[in-house]
């Protein structure tokens, strides 16, 4: 079963959830979740993928139970972080999961440890034009003040309506609710950083898995960008697919990152 435990960081304590089997010869695998939610997206994949190796799934900074910086960060503050935490734990070699935001973090680190980082796999990358990026900051970029008669919380409760089940909904609405002011600054620094501006560089064999959300179309538009792995598109998952199918998109990483 994922245990949880907290190590120190630059900007406090980052809390982990990690999946250690007793006997393992797999590369570790960095899970880096969506904002403004948590690691739990991974919760069930951290017993699935957690069978034969290492898992790890951090809260990024100023995200569920980990501490926040003094100030909105980029996504190189982000991916320094996670670099901070592969050098804590001493990981010669992993390979990184990254979903929406996260997708931007895991790929920034790649760029700067590609001696560590073996695989790369991003669930939602966006190649996003300027208007959809104005669009996007207007939406999930903003701050949404409390206000006394909680009207507030349905607009949160709303921004969770991509997730099917009802009891997953309402675990992602309370990490709504605990990013508080924060919560747009994962989304604002994903929409400053651009994957067309660095993929060039990038190095390391990458997957791309599109799925039915809000950033499907923007997400397609990296396929050609491509040059050394492969795009899977599977628009029959939405958002809570981790959760739901868990065993089969286990099964994509370990094929993946099998070499």
């Amino acid at each position: 079963m994922p245990k949880r435990q907290y190590i120190d960081n630059k900007f406090g304590q980052l809390h982990l959830r990690v999946s250690q089997p007793q006997n393992h010869s797999a590369r570790a695998v960095l899970c880096i979740h969506i904002s403004p939610l948590s690691g739990v997206v991974y919760k069930e994949v951290l017993k699935e993928l957690g069978s034969d190796r290492l898992v790890i799934a951090p809260d990024t900074p100023g995200y569920g139970m980990s501490d926040a910086p003094l100030n909105a960060p980029s996504i190189q503050d982000y991916a320094d972080s996670m670099i901070e935490l592969i050098e804590e734990l001493q990981l010669k070699e992993l390979d990184l999961i990254g979903y929406g935001t996260g997708s931007k973090i895991a790929f920034e680190t790649a760029l700067k440890k590609p001696e560590k980082i073996k695989h790369l796999i991003l669930i939602s990358a966006p190649d996003y034009t300027p208007k959809e990026i104005a669009l996007m900051n207007n939406s999930l970029g903003r701050t949404i003040e409390p206000k006394d008669d909680g009207s507030h919380l349905l607009h949160l409760w709303k921004q969770v309506s991509g997730f099917k089940s009802l009891n997953t909904r309402m675990r992602m609405f309370s990490e709504h609710i605990r990013a508080g002011k924060r919560k747009p600054w994962g989304p604002r620094a994903a929409f400053a950083f651009q994957y067309r501006d660095k993929i060039d560089s990038l190095l390391t064999p990458l997957l791309i898995l599109n799925i039915s959300n809000e950033i499907t179309a923007p997400t397609k538009r990296l396929k050609t960008k491509i040059k050394v792995g492969k795009y899977l598109e599977r628009l029959d998952w939405q958002h809570g697919f981790l959760e739901t199918y868990a065993a089969e998109f286990s099964g994509i990483v370990r094929n993946f990152t099998s070499t």
